[in-house]
């Protein structure tokens, strides 16, 4: 028997990595999936994450490749269907995702973390109270596969390996995961650091905020810690604008990460005491790996957003119910 690993982002892949680890699993196929939108700083940093932990084969869909996404996605239907599993393990779920997902014999489905993506998966797509519709679109995408033998609807249990507190829906597995890998292997000799450590999003990249508004928010952040150190860590999809590189200065300065956070942290050996972001997934994760630092999110204000209003309400509102603390820096 197999188990599989289907990722598509470095915080899937760092998870993945732990459900290896708690589930024991042997004859490991991870399969790392590239979108056409990945920049070369995420790819980057997934390679980063991979090269933690050893894979009896790791396969990578649409990393180089000129042919069409869908001949590679049916010669990945193809090699896989020779084997059984006794887990596969996804954290998105796109076409090609539920289609493996469906078409391969398997003794249990697991979802693993990809931030506030999870929340959503739990809440609204696999609700069974609440089942949504698929698209024409998403039905002729579908009927792709499903004219070659594939199924591209799952029946299984949804089962998860998260961080979050879930409730489960019927005969839902939810596994705790604790970070106990990464905990167990790389965090005994980490030096404690009291920096402000300000975790970047793709705010701009994303247009959810104006450049303008964004480096204001970034000012009373920075007034706010009274002249303490920040280090302010941009998203691996933005680059600082020449407005916040501008801020610079003895208690301020801006730092590329080349990997996810949770790992960086680790391989440069800095134990954080203080972390603070407006809304990012990673508080979450940082949390369950670095319980004793202090944790700040600053709000920002719906009538600032362009868009994605609901999500960034929402994110907040789970920030609060983890215990979060939020900041309002508006007056």
């Amino acid at each position: 028997m197999h188990n599989l690993f289907l990722v598509s982002s470095p915080l899937q892949l760092l998870c993945a990595i732990e459900a290896k680890a708690h589930f024991k699993t042997k004859n490991n196929i991870l399969v790392i999936v590239y979108y056409s939108g990945d920049t070369q700083s995420s790819i980057e940093h997934t390679e980063k994450v991979a090269a933690l932990s050893e894979w009896d084969e790791v396969i990578r869909l649409n990393s180089a490749s000129k042919q069409s996404k869908y001949k590679e996605y049916l010669a990945l239907l193809k090699y896989l269907k020779q084997f059984e599993y006794d887990y596969i393990f996804a954290g998105h779920l796109g076409n090609i995702q539920k289609t493996v997902v469906a078409s391969m014999k398997k003794e249990a489905f697991f979802i693993i973390d990809d931030g506030m993506v999870t929340l959503n998966l739990h809440k609204f797509a696999f609700n069974p109270n609440n089942k949504p519709k698929r698209t024409l679109k998403q039905k002729l995408k579908e009927l792709r596969f499903t004219l070659l033998g594939y199924k591209t609807q799952m029946r299984d249990t949804i089962n998860y390996f998260t961080y979050f507190d879930l409730q489960p829906y019927a005969d839902e597995q939810i596994v705790k995961n604790r970070f106990e890998y990464l905990l167990s292997t790389h965090l005994g000799d980490l030096a404690q650091d009291d920096t402000v450590y300000f975790i970047g999003q793709s705010l701009l990249a994303d247009n959810l905020l104006d450049k303008e508004t964004f480096i204001a928010y970034m000012q009373k952040v920075i007034d706010s810690y009274h002249g303490k150190k920040i280090v302010f860590i941009p998203h691996r999809r933005e680059k600082a604008p020449k407005e916040l590189e501008a801020l610079v200065g003895d208690n301020f300065r801006i730092e590329y990460f080349h990997g996810p956070v949770e790992i960086e942290f680790v391989l440069q050996k800095i134990l954080p005491m203080h972390i603070a972001s407006f809304c990012s997934s990673g508080l979450m994760t940082l949390k369950k790996i670095f319980p004793d630092a202090q944790y700040d999110a600053f709000v920002l204000e719906q009538e600032d957003l362009n868009k994605r209003k609901e999500g960034i309400k929402n994110a907040y509102r789970v920030l609060s119910e983890e215990g979060f603390s939020l900041i309002t820096l508006k007056g």
